[in-house]
């Protein structure tokens, strides 16, 4: 009885994989739902890098010139952040 669930087990997940990928077939991957589209900037006053010359700090003030900004905020310990942070 044992050894029939151990072949159940792999043909159980195939078919869960299965039904994920199927029911997201149809689905849009340029749409990316976001709680923060279409709402104005949350406030922000950040000090200048320490050893960046010249030293500018960056506030909320300085993004509203009416066009799209993109700030990237990354971590040290994200390793794809720290693989595009090369590339900013």
């Amino acid at each position: 009885m044992s050894r029939r669930l151990l072949y159940l087990i792999p043909l159980l997940l195939f078919a869960g994989l299965f039904g994920y990928l199927l029911g997201n077939l149809g689905k849009d991957p340029g749409v990316l739902p976001s709680a923060l589209i279409d709402e104005p900037t949350p406030e922000f006053d950040l000090p200048p890098l320490p050893g960046r010359e010249p030293a500018k700090p960056l506030a909320t003030r300085h993004l509203e010139n009416g066009e799209p900004q993109l700030v990237n905020f990354f971590a040290s310990w994200c390793l794809p952040c720290r693989a595009e942070h090369p590339l900013m």
